[in-house]
């Protein structure tokens, strides 16, 4: 296992963003799989040779947050049973205490200083960038990047352009001249909100957030110019993301905090159970259909699952898995592969309409905690096209973070935005 333990350390530091909901033909490799399934990616990408390209996306995607329904895929049986074992967190009052709001910020940034101490603000294709240097070391140099991109320049390019220039000095001088390593995050806003109606309003991306301005974090806003969500620190010079956050010195740059869900949901537990004794029913099955070793030629399998579930997305998530082969007849996949998959498919019909059922029980019941969190009493306020509700929640499980994401409302509107 020397060659995971490499590509292990390679993608422990540094990341890219999430895979959007979006860039649904990404196939990513995830750090916190189990080796088997890593190491199945791994090879399917080598054999692909897109050796150099599979190191670059692993250093770009460490941060990658999964949903709670998508473990089984990308983990197997032992995701089913981080799922299974996070909802009885929620259902005895232990996971609650570990959930906050997942902020929707756009563009993600990333901003730090290198091990020379040269401030660099750029965002997240700049920073990874491979063909040139994206890592702008000034607000001009800012502009130039940003400038020479392929999107035509229109009013709406050039605002971007010019937001991106103005913010560029303030976060300088908010990050010290000490500080080693980046933060990559979400832009929240590139100027101070305006109160309006009684509240700051923020809308950066699909959801808006109204907020409190006699609030911690109100007050907070009103006293900042621009405002920021971090993520990820990618460094050494630290030992977490919260700890090199709070380096961030003065007022100007708002570093907005975790907000938490404040109180408990009751939920029905007999629920989580019946799906703990189906899960333990097709354990042996789950493993024979996702096991690398059964996927010769369609290693990629599991991403077509993800992918098919965000398609179906933009057409309701009812019915889900009826239509899975004809979906598959769509993409651009060759011959022999279209009737590799099928073959896999036939063989593990009943498997597969099992998975289907965990799945979409899973998702009912993230979604019914997610509402339950919006409805309890928030200074920050969320709303997509005036419907309460946002993009949802993020639980940090013994260290990795899973998120609770409504597909049927955020994911649907995100992808319909974009």
């Amino acid at each position: 296992m020397q060659e995971l333990d490499i590509f292990r350390k390679l993608t422990k530091t540094l990341d890219d963003e999430e895979r959007s909901e979006t860039h649904e033909n990404v196939s990513i490799p995830q750090s916190d799989d189990s080796d088997i399934y890593f190491l199945a990616r791994l090879r399917n990408r080598v054999v692909m040779q897109e050796y150099s390209v599979l190191i670059n996306e692993g250093l770009e995607s460490s941060a990658h947050i999964n949903h709670l329904e998508d473990l089984i895929m990308f983990e197997g049986p032992k995701g089913l049973l981080k799922s299974i074992d996070i909802l009885r967190k929620f259902a005895n009052g232990e996971g609650y205490n570990n959930t906050s709001l997942k902020f929707d910020g756009s563009p993600a940034i990333v901003f730090g200083r290198d091990e020379q101490g040269q401030f660099i603000l750029t965002d997240k294709s700049g920073f990874n960038s491979k063909g040139y240097d994206g890592k702008a070391k000034s607000a001009k140099e800012l502009q130039h990047i940003f400038t020479n991109r392929k999107p035509v320049m229109d009013a709406s390019r050039e605002q971007f352009i010019n937001n991106m220039m103005g913010i560029f000095n303030e976060y300088e001088k908010a990050t010290p001249i000490d500080f080693r390593g980046f933060l990559k995050g979400d832009l929240m806003y590139y100027d101070t909100p305006v109160i309006t109606n009684g509240t700051y309003t923020i809308k950066p991306n699909v959801v808006q957030y109204d907020i409190n301005p006699d609030s911690k974090i109100g007050k907070r806003i009103g006293a900042s110019k621009t405002g920021v969500v971090v993520h990820q620190y990618i460094g050494d010079q630290y030992k977490s993301t919260e700890d090199a956050a709070k380096q961030m010195q003065g007022n100007t740059v708002f570093v907005i905090p975790p907000v938490k869900v404040k109180e408990q949901v009751q939920i029905d537990t007999s629920e989580i159970e019946k799906l703990a004794s189906f899960a333990k029913k097709y354990n042996k099955s789950f493993e024979e259909l996702l096991n690398p070793n059964n996927l010769k030629g369609i290693a990629d399998f599991p991403n077509m699952l993800y992918r098919y579930i965000n398609n179906k997305v933009d057409t309701g998530l009812d019915d889900l898995g009826l239509d899975f082969e004809q979906w598959v007849n769509t993409t651009k996949l060759t011959n022999g592969k279209l009737q590799r998959v099928s073959n896999h498919v036939k063989k593990h019909q009943k498997t597969l309409n099992a998975l289907w059922k965990v799945i979409v029980d899973i998702m009912k019941m993230k979604n019914f905690l997610v509402k339950e969190f919006d409805s309890q009493a928030s200074n920050v306020k969320q709303s997509i096209n005036g419907q309460p509700g946002g993009e949802g929640y993020v639980i940090n499980y013994n260290g990795n973070l899973i998120k609770l994401v409504p597909r049927h409302t955020f994911s649907a509107a995100n992808r319909a935005a974009h």
